[in-house]
């Protein structure tokens, strides 16, 4: 690590703050001008520094706090030349920020921040144009030409007094700053605050900043005054390291859970060499009850020793709160917070940053468009970014670099994920397979079709294990549907590392292919959204549980035609249904919220005239879709057809219709049920509607042609039988015929015919000894003779009760 961005920041600070004590002795002469808390801490640190009280207060300038100096300076501007007093007020945020930066810069182990160094060069630039600073302009001038090492010894030092012990690392980000990631280290650091969160683990792939942001996190911790710990201790777990000529060991590197508990101990004391691992565990929690403990434990996953570090960390966090760092997610005691890649505009300002205090300038002075598609191929990885740059430096081109990558012996992707791979277990890596076969971010109902043999617990299991190793992220699509994708540094490494067989792809694009194609063959197949067949699918993960179902309502059909047929025996049907309804089963035990599993069970108990279940199934499907008209035109035919609820159907019917007016299912079924309801009048007018213009298919009319007639017939038969109105039963059986002879178009089928001839039959009951009646009968009995005598003959007509016109 360079240490010039920190050793120059000190020298521009140092130049600053000398002109700024230089200007307050100018004013303030012989006095002193300060409130009582500023001159009281300064003589303090006089006293301490001398051994004795100041012989007059302007001998306390020196040992002024920066912010003191600044503030004070403010206060008495009038007092100062014009230009200084310019100067003040116009860079008055840039020396507000130079005093926070200066409070880092003095502290050797405190990180710096990203904009540090640009905001006082930028300062010391300004005002060293003229000679109003002298100190600055001479520091900024000397900086430009001098080697940092230069000025170490013109540097006074600071006894700087920590309120916290701790052993933290210097941040290796301190050449850059600290850049972007504030909303992660505020989210840390809430979640440590709280009282009840005893553990937090920070996962994600390798090389994506977890140990940066969480060192971050702990400066910020220890040097906030109202910081709740006393010790705050780091253990770092790391075995290797990535230079730009490949992956080192580290000489002395902790790769154990004994030797990891060994260095929490001497923290706390010296502990002899001969101690336990029980004794040494049992050390560690006495110190943290008698101390306010943060335990930070660093790159946790290179150790192997899982159950012995769960019961070690299950007691510490009764003592202590504990802090990780991992490549993996816990997910047992853990919270886990998932550090994702930096994004665009921090990884551009990190590799811009980072090879400008490597001085390439051949990135640092790259256009936009090109530091962008170079922190895009470098997956907006931290790591990768600085291994880009250092390889740069180091002479090499960047498209050879890049090439490197994928190349060396000892790459970065094996860096960063090997060690993850090969802890997966082969189900967890034939999942990834699947989803990079699969092209696009996968569900969970997708990867149980894909993986047959595989219930839902374990699927999720290792899914779970996959989003917690940061191979695979969730992602929610347009569709509001969340799904599994490979990241693109997982996909380049597996592609590169552990390429999915040409066999294991083909039969993967084999079932894409006929989920692809199962929407379009149930759109044919089904030809209206209201067809018994029709499935509903409104996402991917839908398709493949949509194939299950179909799948179902063929078995139904097969037991259907078993009991029409009569070849199978009663166990036999059975079986069928029983096979159907555990396909449903297996739909509804994968996604319990998708409608259709319920409205496809409802079908099968209703053949089985298991209408309780019907019904149950139908509510629930209800519930999960109030709004959906299908399922209430389906269940309102449940209740007509099986429960003989005329009622209810026409009031499910009247939702259907409200939500989807548009349909002819709708449409036709509601008219159908106030027609059977008895108004005649209203339900012949809805459905004379279906039958005009070319919206509707010859089957459609013909269907809702028969209906008209067959309400004709009800309301003659109505009018003769029950109000004894001979007159309007014959006028409304005249205006059935008229209707019927305007139907030539349609060209009635046989259905049609049988149910004019029973209008026939109860037309010719109206007659009662009138002759002009009589007379129109036997017109129409010449006309349609044949029709009445095909049908008697074909047995449509009941024996023994034969047609009036006879």
């Amino acid at each position: 690590m360079s240490i010039a961005p920190r050793i120059t920041l000190y020298a521009l600070i140092y130049g600053i703050e000398i002109d700024l004590k230089n200007f307050l002795k100018e004013v303030l002469r012989d006095s002193f001008v300060g409130n009582e808390n500023i001159v009281s801490k300064t003589k303090e640190r006089y006293v301490k520094a001398k051994g004795e009280g100041p012989k007059k207060d302007s001998e306390l300038i020196d040992f002024l706090d920066f912010g003191d100096i600044y503030q004070i300076l403010l206060a008495e501007k009038e007092r100062l030349s014009a230009e200084i007093r310019k100067d003040l007020v116009k860079h008055r945020e840039k020396l507000d920020a130079i005093s926070s930066i200066r409070n880092r810069v003095m502290h050797p182990s405190r990180p710096l921040e990203v904009d540090d160094y640009y905001t006082v060069h930028e300062f010391a630039r300004q005002v060293s144009k003229n000679n109003t600073w002298p100190r600055c302009k001479e520091m900024f001038y000397q900086v430009q030409e001098e080697t940092p090492d230069h000025f170490l010894n013109r540097i006074p030092k600071t006894e700087i007094e920590e309120k916290v012990i701790h052993n933290l690392p210097v941040p290796d980000f301190d050449e850059t700053g600290f850049v972007g990631r504030k909303d992660d280290v505020t989210r840390i650091k809430k979640q440590l605050s709280r009282k009840h969160q005893r553990i937090i683990t920070l996962y994600g792939e390798g090389g994506i900043g977890k140990t940066a942001v969480m060192l971050k996190t702990a400066y910020d911790i220890i040097y906030d005054d109202e910081c709740q710990f006393e010790w705050v201790i780091w253990i770092t777990c790391k075995t290797k390291v990535l230079t730009n000529k490949g992956i080192k060991e580290i000489d002395g590197a902790i790769r154990s859970f004994k030797s990891m508990t060994q260095g929490i101990d001497n923290m706390f004391r010296e502990i002899p060499k001969t101690a336990t691992l029980k004794e040494t565990i049992d050390s560690i929690l006495d110190s943290m009850r008698q101390v306010k403990t943060l335990l930070i434990l660093d790159n946790l996953e290179t150790l192997q020793s899982e159950q012995e570090m769960m019961d070690f960390l299950n007691e510490c966090q009764e003592v202590g709160k504990i802090a990780i760092t991992s490549r993996i997610g816990l997910g047992q005691l853990d919270l886990p917070i998932k550090l994702d890649s930096m994004k665009e505009i921090e990884a551009e300002k990190l590799l811009r940053e980072f090879a400008r205090v490597r001085n390439v300038k051949l990135l640092y002075s790259l256009p936009k468009e090109q530091m962008q598609k170079y922190v895009r191929d470098l997956f907006l990885n931290p790591l990768c970014i600085k291994w880009f740059v250092q390889a740069v430096a180091s002479g090499n081109p960047p498209n050879e670099v890049f090439s490197n990558i994928f190349t060396n012996e000892d790459r970065l992707l094996d860096y960063c994920l090997s060690s993850v791979y090969k802890k997966l277990d082969e189900e967890q890596k034939t999942f990834l397979h699947i989803i990079l076969v699969n092209g696009k971010p996968t569900s969970k109902e997708e990867l149980l079709f894909y993986k047959e043999g595989k219930n839902e617990i374990n699927v999720k299991d290792s899914l779970n294990r996959l989003v917690f190793t940061s191979f695979v992220k969730i992602v929610r699509g347009e569709d509001g549907e969340c799904g599994y994708d490979i990241t693109d540094f997982a996909r380049t490494y597996v592609l590169i590392e552990d390429p999915p067989s040409e066999k294991f792809c083909e039969k993967i694009m084999e079932k894409q292919n006929m989920t692809n194609g199962f929407r379009e063959q149930i759109r044919i197949q089904s030809r209206s959204p209201y067809h018994p067949r029709y499935i509903d699918i409104r996402k991917d993960s839908e398709s493949v549980l949509a194939i299950k179902l179909s799948e179902a309502l063929k078995l139904r059909v097969e037991a259907i035609r078993a009991k029409e047929k009569g070849s199978l025996d009663k166990s036999k049907v059975a079986e069928l249904y029983e096979r159907a309804l555990k396909k449903v089963s297996e739909v509804k035990e994968i996604q319990p919220s998708y409608f259709e599993a319920y409205r496809v069970s409802a079908f099968i108990y209703a053949e089985q005239r298991n209408y309780p279940a019907a019904e149950y199934e139908y509510q629930k499907a209800l519930e999960l879709e109030p709004d959906n008209s299908r399922i209430h035109h389906f269940y309102a035919g449940f209740l007509q057809r099986q429960l003989n609820n005329m009622e209810k159907a026409k009031e499910h019917a009247e939702i259907a219709l409200n939500i989807d007016e548009n349909s002819f299912e709708t449409r036709y079924f509601y008219a159908r049920c106030i027609g059977i309801l008895g108004d005649y009048d209203r339900a012949i007018q809805m459905l004379k509607g279906l039958i005009i213009g070319e919206e509707h298919s010859l089957v459609e009319k013909r269907i809702t042609a028969t209906q008209i007639t067959e309400f004709y017939k009800r309301k003659v038969e109505k009018k003769k039988d029950k109000e004894k109105d001979y007159q309007n039963a014959w006028r409304f059986f005249l205006k059935g015929v008229s209707f019927f002879e305007t139907l030539e178009e349609i060209n009635p089928d046989k259905t049609m015919k049988k149910t004019f001839v029973n209008l026939l039959d109860e037309g010719s009951q109206c007659i009662q000894d009138n002759e002009q009646r009589s007379n129109k009968l036997s017109e129409l009995k010449s006309r349609y003779i044949d029709w009445i005598y095909d049908f008697d003959e074909r047995g449509h007509l009941l024996k023994g009760n034969p047609i009036h016109l006879n």
